[in-house]
């Protein structure tokens, strides 16, 4: 199992539960280094000073907020960090109808385990499952606040960050009229539907474009006249070799 990116208490209506919150998925590619394309050697990128026009140490930046055409307010990463709110070891949950969120507003995906004993936790669980309720909170992961979500998913609580309000777009061509359309046409509509519908499976929709990267890398490799270390010639790497890709 991952590392638990927060450990602490849920906290509701009297009740307590002890839980691991660890990360629910991430992207995979796989990682390429920026070359010099004449002799293969690694580069590096260099932070350029443009005023005295000359390299410069990442510890001689700080950040800067422009609030007029070249002119800018300062700030440095320690006074940022200052504003965060500290990282408490427990959290109070209120109750919201889960139908009352919309996808849209989730950020990131976490898995919820218990950390201690399971009954409170699968009393929570069951509890979130009968209600169809989800617990929000505000509360910081890593160096940021985000209010959080926490529902019943198929095997146990699922959590996940939400944007802010204000980080939604509101875009005015985004709605439609149902009335639109008549009611034969919705019909025909749903006929359409039910011929196309199945069951969910992961199976059907293989990520083919880093299957299609992953054999190019293997034929370059190979016309190379070398293999990947570890595999065969004409073999893909295995997930396990899958990274973010940092180019």
């Amino acid at each position: 199992m991952g590392t638990p990116v927060w450990k602490g208490q849920l906290v509701y209506g009297g009740r307590s539960v002890a839980v691991r919150i660890l990360t629910g998925a991430r992207g995979e590619n796989p990682s390429f280094n920026q070359l010099h394309a004449t002799d293969l050697s690694r580069v590096k990128q260099v932070l350029y000073c443009q005023g005295e026009d000359k390299p410069i140490a990442r510890t001689e930046l700080v950040k800067g907020y422009e609030y007029e055409k070249g002119k800018f307010a300062t700030l440095t990463e320690e006074e940022i960090e200052s504003l965060a709110p500290a990282a408490g070891d427990s959290i109070e949950l209120r109750f919201v109808p889960l139908e009352q969120m919309d996808p849209t507003q989730f950020e990131s995906s976490y898995y919820v385990a218990p950390a201690q004993d399971e009954l409170p936790y699968a009393a929570l669980f069951g509890a979130l499952r009968r209600t169809s309720l989800a617990g929000i909170a505000l509360m910081r992961l890593y160096s940021r606040e985000r209010p959080m979500i926490f529902r019943a998913g198929k095997l146990g609580i699922v959590a996940h960050t939400l944007f802010f309000s204000h980080e939604l777009r509101s875009l005015d061509e985004f709605r439609t009229d149902e009335q639109a359309a008549s009611e034969s046409e919705i019909t025909a509509a749903m006929r359409a539907l039910k011929r196309a519908a199945g069951d969910f499976g992961y199976q059907d929709y293989p990520d083919l474009q880093q299957q299609r990267v992953e054999r190019l890398i293997a034929s370059k490799v190979a016309a190379a006249g070398s293999t990947l270390p570890g595999l065969g010639a004409g073999e893909k790497p295995s997930r396990s070799r899958r990274t973010a890709a940092r180019g």
